[in-house]
């Protein structure tokens, strides 16, 4: 079942093949917590990353080239080219990475497949240089179990928190075997000694000739190393840095406490929604808006245009990168640098889109794209070229026809996943008589049931978007998965290989394990939903991508913020979420393509979750923000009701990668409220039902930072009878014209204003409340503004 001498050669002729097994058969990749039960693969695994890293890095198979790939140092990888040139019209400072782009996903499938063949390889290396025949062999045996693993970060696991008094919750965050400075590991020259080593999963070391500020001018050789390097813990770095903290090192605690915080905003229902809303592949994949628009409209039907798998990685980036203080960003916030960092290798956007593909069917027309002009250029590609699914995926060889005539993969290639020598695993809790279990199915086009995926995506995730089932109870029983007997982490000696996932009935509430047959509304308060029906409310920021020359960041706060103290936005209580625009500075290599593409004004959406914040006030029955006496309560997610809460509390801002506070200059953003009507699913195997989209564009007075009226959100109160939903798209402007997936308040007010005495009612107090000047006391909303 080798696999050793088909990677191997295809490696020395600069060809990316996957792993394929003589026998056919291929293995799964895991989720990181699972994976490292797997003691032996673990060790040499780690043993093969110190490796790859400390190789030369001039050598096209090292950490350092692979990574370069994505941006920095913007050099060809094994003379695929095209050739670095003078810093002018053709300039090359975009990398090879597909960003903004129909092959987005596609681009990152041979990419990670690309890593995972040169780990591997190296592996095999390691393996062979172990003393004892017996130790050899087993160090084989584990190089064919190996496949890369990902990082889901929605699921529960044990990882370093702040902890508060009396929460009771799970957590989620960091991997800790990447979170973990050391690790313990068997060496090939004393395979029965335990040593302490530096955890190549942590950091990044850059190769010494290279470390900054030595021979600058010869590696980073462009001026957006001046974001990175001129941030004030970040210069002089030798290696990659994660959250930085006042010392300019990682904080992966910072980083525990944010997602654990926020599961229920943008990045667990982010996720959520990704997966469950119908969309195209256009409208799934990338986060530009121009392009999902024109091929909406030129559709004539409703699509639900909002969550992108490239939204959903982009926060998580910006997560990953921005620390607690005014710190800057670590290396992994930034695109040009962020494939250095090994946590880059585990976000694996690949297991989302084979989910999502499979969830479509490879038949559906919608799952898959013809032609589309590309967003945001590449190296290899510049922006407004027309892609299609047989171009190349550059840099990534697949073979030669002859001399010079290279073959590269293709989107339509590898639109089966499985060609590249491995697949992915869903899983579900079944269960009767109060005895549950965790099964495994693989993700595959021809094998995976619609039932299975719902059932999947519904246990596991689907609690996070509140409007659909499930709860932590439910995978509790099996998360977070104890890492109690893992060798590397603890230096104590563990089984070899566990029979299955053990399970934690201690914690969950009550006699008896929840029943995984039975829909769970427990936590969604019963007079909100209606005949199995719930108005979810969102927030949209429709953001010029290159507006302020990199990476930055969109705050969307509910309820009294400390407006004042931008250090401490990312932990504030009244937060509801951070969209990142996560982009590179097209002015600092004097690209004049990328120049052009930022003077284009690049439009990119996401979308943030505002639900579970309105279901937590509801929950409440207080006034927001607390303690004020003009404050507002919300008691149900009508309109009615949400209107004038929103219009005293929403407030939005905008800051870089420092948290310095971007006072003007804004008119590129435009943020508003929009909700929906969502139909709960009665079983874990239905799929929930997203109703059309009405959008309310009324957005705030933005005014200069802070001294000024707050940038608040006005939302249009409009009635119509409660889940009614018609199918017309959206205007941008107010003139009917359709732009797909949206109701505008100009067709509502069509629709519904003549003769509606409810809306003339709240059409009047909204006015009433236009015409007053409220000065809002500066304070916190004195109350956690999530819900978990």
């Amino acid at each position: 079942m080798s696999i050793s001498s088909s990677a191997e050669e295809a490696m020395k002729s600069g060809y990316i093949t996957g792993l394929h097994t003589d026998t056919g058969k291929i293995e799964p990749r895991l989720e990181i917590d699972e994976f490292v039960l797997d003691r032996d693969v673990l060790n040499i695994f780690l043993l093969a990353l110190i490796n790859l890293q400390g190789r030369n890095y001039d050598d096209p198979w090292s950490w350092f080239q692979i990574a370069g790939i994505h941006g920095q140092p913007f050099n060809d990888w094994d003379d695929v080219g095209p050739k670095p040139v003078e810093e002018d019209a053709d300039g090359p400072d975009a990398g090879y990475c597909a960003h903004s782009s129909v092959t987005f996903p596609t681009w990152h499938r041979p990419y990670v497949t690309m890593m995972e063949q040169a780990v591997y390889v190296e592996m095999l290396q390691v393996a062979r240089s172990f003393d004892g025949e017996d130790a050899k062999q087993k160090y084989l045996n584990a190089c064919e179990r190996f496949r890369f693993p990902y990082w889901d970060p929605c699921l529960p696991r044990e990882v370093d928190f702040e902890r508060e008094s009396g929460r009771s919750r799970p957590e989620f965050g960091v991997p800790r075997i990447v979170s973990s400075h050391k690790v313990y590991l068997r060496k090939p020259h004393s395979p029965n000694v335990l040593s302490l080593e530096d955890n190549p999963l942590y950091q990044y070391k850059f190769p010494s000739e290279f470390q900054y500020p030595r021979n600058l001018d010869s590696f980073w050789n462009h001026r957006s190393s001046n974001e990175l390097f001129n941030s004030p813990t970040l210069k002089g770095t030798t290696h990659t840095v994660r959250a930085p903290d006042e010392n300019g090192q990682t904080d992966d605690l910072y980083v525990n406490n944010y997602i654990s915080n926020h599961i229920q905003g943008e990045i667990g229902s982010g996720l959520y929604k990704v997966l469950s809303l119908r969309q195209n592949w256009d409208g799934f994949s990338n986060d530009v808006l121009d392009a999902r628009a024109q091929v909406e409209a030129s559709k004539h039907h409703v699509q639900y245009v909002d969550h992108s798998l490239e939204g959903f990685h982009d926060n998580i980036h910006v997560v990953l990168g921005q620390g607690r203080l005014r710190n800057g960003s670590g290396h992994i916030g930034y695109p040009q640098y962020a494939a250095f960092d090994p946590i880059f290798w585990f976000v694996n956007i690949d297991r989302v889109t084979a989910l999502w593909q499979v969830k479509q069917g490879l038949k559906n027309p919608s799952s898959w794209w013809d032609q589309q002009p590309l967003g945001e250029r590449n190296w290899a590609i510049s922006r407004g070229a027309i892609q299609t699914p047989k171009d190349d995926l550059k840099p990534f060889r697949r073979g030669r026809r002859g001399p010079g005539d290279e073959i590269f993969w293709t989107s339509e290639d590898v639109r089966k996943w499985s060609v590249l020598g491995y697949t992915y695993l869903g899983k579900k809790v079944r269960g009767s008589s109060g005895q549950n279990e965790l099964v495994s199915f693989p993700i595959d086009f021809s094998e995976t049931s619609q039932e299975d995926l719902n059932i999947y995506f519904n246990q596991f995730y689907g609690w996070m978007d509140i409007a659909a089932p499930g709860y932590p109870a439910l995978i509790g029983q099996f998360y977070p998965i104890n890492l109690s007997e893992v060798e590397a982490l603890t230096g104590r000696s563990g089984p070899d290989r566990p029979s299955a996932l053990p399970s934690h009935p201690s914690r969950i509430p009550g006699d008896e394990p929840p029943n995984p047959n039975e829909v769970d509304y427990s936590h969604i308060p019963g007079h909100i939903r209606q005949n199995n029906q719930l108005r979810q409310w969102d927030i949209h920021i429709v953001a010029e991508k290159f507006k302020f020359n990199g990476t930055y960041q969109v705050f969307i706060f509910l309820g009294q913020f400390n407006s004042g103290e931008p250090n401490n936005w990312p932990s504030d209580d009244c937060l509801v979420g951070i969209n990142g625009i996560w982009s590179n500075n097209p002015r600092s290599g004097g690209c004049a393509n990328c120049e052009q593409q930022a003077d284009s004004k690049l439009t990119v959406m996401d979308v943030i979750p505002l639900t579970p914040h309105l279901i937590k006030w509801i929950s409440l029955g207080k006034k927001c923000p607390s303690g004020d006496p003009e404050g507002v309560a919300c008691q149900s997610l009508e309109y009615d009701q949400v209107f004038p809460f929103l219009k005293k509390n929403l407030h939005w801002r905008v800051a870089d990668m420092n948290l310095n506070v971007i006072e003007s200059e804004i008119e590129g953003i435009n943020v508003y409220a929009a909700d929906r009507i969502v139909t709960l699913p009665t079983k874990y195997q239905d799929a929930v039902q997203f109703g059309d989209r009405y959008a309310h564009h009324d957005v705030a007075q933005r005014s200069t930072y802070p001294e000024q009226e707050d940038q608040d959100i006005t939302v249009e109160y409009r009635d119509r009878p409660h889940g009614e939903g018609r199918d017309y798209a959206p205007t941008r402007e107010d003139d009917g014209k359709t732009e797909g997936g949206y109701k505008s308040h100009s067709k509502i007010a069509e629709q519904y204003d003549g003769g509606n005495a409810g809306a003339g009612r709240y059409g009047e107090e909204r006015q009433e409340q236009e015409g007053e000047e409220r000065e809002e006391g500066r304070k916190f909303c004195g109350i956690r503004c999530n819900v978990l």
